[in-house]
């Protein structure tokens, strides 16, 4: 009986719902026919009086062209005539006062262009200076041909308002006779209409400018604007094409648009307000209807909500319990006063062990069986009846943690938390457990990384607290000797021959200073992000390695020492950056000199390890061996012979000074270009470095060494260049400097000018006579103007040598990149300080062969 009670109420209910919403349906579809045929209907109205108002500016605009044209005509007779501007101004003047008196207006300014000068009807000052040879106007007359020609919209210099310029072309050259037409005229009766309307009325020109407005869509504010700019992009893009398309308005009215075209592509635009439209279809009898409907819709809502309002309750703690076990494998409720338990989702390995209820001293049985040994005990007590009871009462609504659960064979993380409320608690709680693995590792794994990162963190400070401490030393110790060789000199100046031995042992110290300073620089340059880029070129891979073994070849045969070079090519031609293979091989090679005794043998020897025959690859592996019987090194010190100041201090040749720094920056140059660096070693036998590097092969640049030979005959033919008279200009800010410039340039005699800046390099340059001066040593940084501003300044002087004259940049910095720079300025060579003599001269005999 019951349940067909039930059956009968859900029946009645459906039948209520379905005779709701069919009345609803019915409401709904006639509003839409009502509402769909009154936009027709406004739209077809609308269109025809956006139509009338454009064709009314048409006509307006048609019959200044008939007038424009009919005085063209007249001006062409007063031209042939041969009238004077005094004339052709009378006769304008007249016209403009009948043309205005014609179209009730004095909306159009006429003026022409007669032989080079403007005759206006309205003259004013401007006219003399105007440049009309540029307007659009005048040029589009011109291409015309006679006919007449129509500007875009703009804004008149003279009045501020918007006008357009009808113009046409005259007998006889560059003859134009212009209106300019007022455009708030030109719609003026449409704006007119729309200004005493609730409607809104705009004309567009074809470059979508609002030429008129008026009403609604009156532009005296900046929305009003943008709201125009966006009403002419959706009219455009075809979004309001539709009867029932709308727009909101800048006060946010909802807008029906009706638009229509004219001839030269202006728009003519009317907008009403939609529910303007609306509110006349709408009758007595239609409020009745929505009333009616209204009042079923509300018996259908509260039979419906008193139905199922008893089981709301049930459903949403489904719901609830639903959402929590998706969220915990475990959730349990626990009576903390009874001590008992009830299982609400249990995890698969505990779930027959639980069943549905039981004592909580059960419950804790079987969590020990599965929670980590070591953690047990500190969760029964956090989660004892006791325990949870008393945080009830201090207002500790939720409490948990972490530990490790056991799954099987192995344990994971897991969270647990226990959740009351003393309000509806009823002695009860709940105790949900979730798994967290995941996240627990991730935090772990992070955590180890921040470790991680301290410890790289400590390391790199206490690598740059040794690194300044070995800078420290290694610097104190020329600069002492420089201190106080100078000293004694200063002291027994009469003592030549302790004189002569401290300059030496100056020169050694300074030469030991550069020498520390550079390896600085360079690995200091290498190892830092913007590394250096590699300066490629053709190289002559065995003719740089000979050059190496050629330069060390000195300090061997000082030692009594052998070097030999073997290489089973002549030439081998490569692309490379050729200081940088130097600098590796001037290292590698100094080191095995200056780590070997007396009678030692070094071999530089030079191959191909992956050469195949008829070989055609154009990248390959190149292969330099520097050999050595030299003391060799121990294997503690083979694991740090590439960190910065890393000496091996254990079996050294007495004297043998060294930065610690050449093994660092070979490597980091090795590997900037893509090679590899490997050593081994056996202390009293020797040491072997190897170097592989892969070196793109170069095609034969045998022309090339042809022609070089001509130049080298040619010079020799000649003769060698003569110093002798040439004047130099130096820029150098730094009077020490100054006189070692003069110093080395009048030793060579050259006749030496110097000035303290870039500024007055340009100055003194630009001042003498030219020729005046052979070359310019020019440093790179110097206060007011550097070197590289002073050489561009220089070089863009209107003079005949300011293009030609040698400047040779003279700089601290031994970079690739500063070279580059240099270059880039217009500088024609490149020395570094301390200036060397030898390269100076070098440099000077390379920009005057």
């Amino acid at each position: 009986m019951a349940q067909q009670k039930t059956r009968v109420r859900s029946i009645r209910i459906g039948s209520v719902i379905l005779l709701g919403i069919a009345l609803v349906a019915a409401i709904v579809w006639g509003s839409v026919l009502i509402r769909t045929q009154m936009l027709e209907n406004a739209k077809e109205l609308a269109t025809r009086l956006a139509t009338s108002y454009a064709q009314l500016a048409q006509t307006r605009l048609s019959s200044f062209e008939q007038f424009l044209s009919y005085s063209a005509s007249r001006m062409d007779e007063l031209i042939s005539d041969g009238a004077d501007d005094a004339r052709m101004q009378r006769w304008l003047e007249g016209f403009n006062s009948g043309m205005a008196s014609t179209m009730d207006s004095e909306m159009a300014d006429p003026y022409a262009v007669i032989d080079g000068t403007i005759i206006a009807a309205n003259p004013w000052e401007g006219d003399e200076d105007f440049d009309y040879s540029q307007a659009s106007w005048y040029q589009g007359a011109l291409k015309a041909r006679g006919a007449v020609y129509a500007t875009d919209a703009y804004t008149d210099t003279i009045t501020g308002g918007s006008i357009i310029t009808l113009s046409i072309a005259l007998s006889g050259s560059g003859n134009v006779l212009a209106f300019d037409i007022q455009l708030d005229e030109l719609g003026a009766v449409a704006a007119q209409r729309a200004a005493d309307s609730s409607m809104g009325y705009a004309l567009f020109d074809r470059n979508g400018e609002p030429v008129v407005s008026s009403g609604l869509l009156s532009t005296e504010s900046p929305e009003s604007s943008e709201f125009l700019n966006r009403l002419r992009e959706e009219i455009d893009a075809g979004f309001l094409d539709q009867s029932d398309a709308s727009i909101a308005g800048p006060d946010g009215t909802n807008l029906s648009v009706f638009f229509t075209e004219l001839d030269p592509g202006w728009l003519s635009v009317v907008t009403i307000p939609t529910m303007s439209l609306l509110m006349n279809g709408i009758t007595p009898g239609f409020f009745a209807l929505i009333a009616l409907c209204a009042l079923l819709l509300g018996v259908v809502i509260y039979t419906v909500l008193r139905e199922r309002k008893s089981s709301r309750a049930m459903h949403e703690s489904e719901d609830i319990i639903r959402i929590l076990g998706n969220t915990y494998f475990g959730i349990y409720r626990i009576n903390y006063l009874d001590q008992t338990y009830t299982t609400v989702k249990a995890s698969p390995d505990t779930a027959a062990a639980m069943g549905k209820s039981g004592t909580y001293a059960h419950f804790m049985d079987e969590m020990r069986k599965v929670v980590q040994e070591e953690t047990f005990e500190r969760f029964a007590e956090s989660f004892s009846c006791e325990n949870i009871r008393r945080r009830e009462q201090e207002g500790v609504t939720e409490f948990g943690g972490r530990y490790l659960r056991r799954f099987g064979d192995e344990y994971r993380w897991v969270s647990v938390a226990s959740i009351t409320n003393a309000e509806i608690s009823n002695g009860e709680a709940i105790i949900c457990f979730r798994a967290v693995d995941n996240a627990m590792r991730e935090e772990m794994q992070r955590q180890e990384l921040l470790e991680s990162a301290l410890e790289t963190a400590r390391q790199a400070t206490s690598r740059q607290q040794r690194f300044f401490s070995n800078i420290s030393h290694d610097m104190r110790t020329p600069l002492n000797a420089i201190v106080n060789l100078t000293q004694m000199i200063r002291r027994n100046p009469d003592d030549r021959e302790q004189t002569m031995r401290c300059l030496a042992l100056l020169e050694e110290a300074g030469n030991q200073l550069v020498t520390l300073v550079n390896d600085i620089l360079d690995i200091s340059h290498i190892q830092n992000a913007e590394q250096s880029t590699l300066d490629l070129a053709t190289v002559d891979l065995v003719e740089c390695a000979r050059t190496s073994v050629e330069l060390a070849r000195p300090q061997a045969e000082q030692g009594n020492k052998v070097i030999e070079l073997h290489s089973a090519w002549q030439s081998r031609w490569v692309r490379a950056d050729s200081k940088r293979l130097g600098q590796v091989l001037n290292n590698l090679i100094s080191n095995a000199l200056k780590y070997s005794l007396e009678g030692a043998r070094v071999d530089v020897t030079l191959s191909e390890p992956d050469a195949r025959e008829d070989d055609s690859r154009k990248a390959r592996l190149f292969q330099i061996e520097v050999a050595d019987t030299g003391i060799g090194m121990t294997e503690e010190f083979l694991g740090r012979i590439f960190d910065p100041f890393a000496r091996e201090t254990m079996f050294a040749p007495r004297g043998v000074v060294g930065t610690g720094l050449g093994m660092p920056i070979v490597k980091n140059l090795v590997q900037q270009m893509g090679g590899e660096i490997s050593v081994s070693s056996k202390v009293g036998e020797g040491s072997v470095f190897t170097v592989t590097i892969p070196l793109e092969v170069a095609s034969s640049p045998e022309q090339k060494a042809s022609d070089e030979s001509a130049v080298r005959g040619k010079a020799a033919d000649e003769g060698a260049v003569s110093f002798e008279g040439r004047r130099v200009l130096v820029a150098e800010d730094n009077l020490t400097n100054q006189m070692i410039a003069e110093a080395l340039l009048g030793a060579l005699e050259i006749d030496v000018t110097c000035v303290d800046n870039g500024k007055l390099a340009l100055e003194a340059f630009r001042d003498a006579d030219a020729g005046a001066f052979d070359a310019i040593l020019m440093d790179m940084k110097m206060p007011v103007m550097d070197g590289v501003a002073a050489t561009r300044a220089i070089r863009a002087l209107e003079r005949p040598d300011a293009k030609s004259i040698p400047i040779i940049a003279v700089t601290a910095n031994a970079f690739a990149e500063d070279a580059a720079e240099a270059r880039g300025a217009g500088m024609d060579g490149y020395v570094t300080k301390p200036i060397d003599a030898a390269a100076l001269a070098h440099a000077l005999e390379e920009v005057w062969s």
